[in-house]
């Protein structure tokens, strides 16, 4: 009897022992668990931050890229708006350096109405022809009168000089209205008689 005791007792303590390492090891996996969980949440934590940190660089880069971008192109429109003025401004001159130079050259003096050799008017007669007879019919052809003649060249347009016509012509192909070419004209050049030459030019602009 004593010694089913004995047995009972030792098997006891064996099947204690084995729960108590029972036990132990599920506390040592339980607390495996969870120092694994505890690194894989902190690595988690980790590369999303530095995901996060990454992606507000990235949108930082971006973003100064973008600015620098814009601003290379505002510096390209205000060279090409550079460019287009002194263009214009070279245009200018260059139709101004024209007229000056049209201007500076004698007029041709029109064939219509350059007198003839019989109808010119000749020079002071020699003492010794003051008393000659005019001929009836030489008498009779009068000349056109120098005035009508000027007045007629002023009509249609050809007073103007070429190089106030050029400047005219060109201000009207680049959209600018009668108003302003005939005041720009009357500025610059004292030509006060724009109206035959405004219709002229603007009639060859198409508008």
């Amino acid at each position: 009897m004593a010694s089913e005791q004995s047995s009972a007792a030792l098997a006891a303590q064996q099947v204690q022992a084995i729960v108590a390492a029972a036990e132990e090891t599920a506390r040592q996996i339980e607390e495996t668990a969870h120092a694994e969980a505890r690194a894989i949440r902190e690595r988690a934590e980790r590369d999303a931050a530095e995901h996060v940190t990454r992606a507000r660089q990235m949108v930082d880069l971006l973003a100064g890229g973008a600015e620098q971008l814009q601003a290379d192109i505002d510096e390209i429109v205000q060279r090409v708006d550079g460019l287009k003025a002194a263009i214009d401004a070279v245009r200018v001159d260059l139709v101004a350096a024209e007229a000056d130079v049209n201007a500076a050259e004698p007029e041709p003096v029109p064939t219509a109405s350059a007198p003839s050799a019989a109808t010119a008017p000749a020079s002071e007669p020699e003492p010794a022809m003051a008393s000659a007879p005019v001929p009836e019919e030489a008498a009779e052809a009068d000349p056109e009168p120098p005035s009508e003649a000027a007045d007629s060249t002023s009509a249609s347009g050809t007073a103007a000089p070429e190089g106030v016509r050029l400047i005219a012509l060109n201000m009207a192909l680049s959209g600018k209205s009668r108003e302003e070419t005939a005041r720009y004209l009357r500025e610059n050049f004292e030509f006060e008689e724009s109206a035959a030459l405004l219709d002229e030019v603007y009639a060859k602009a198409g508008s």
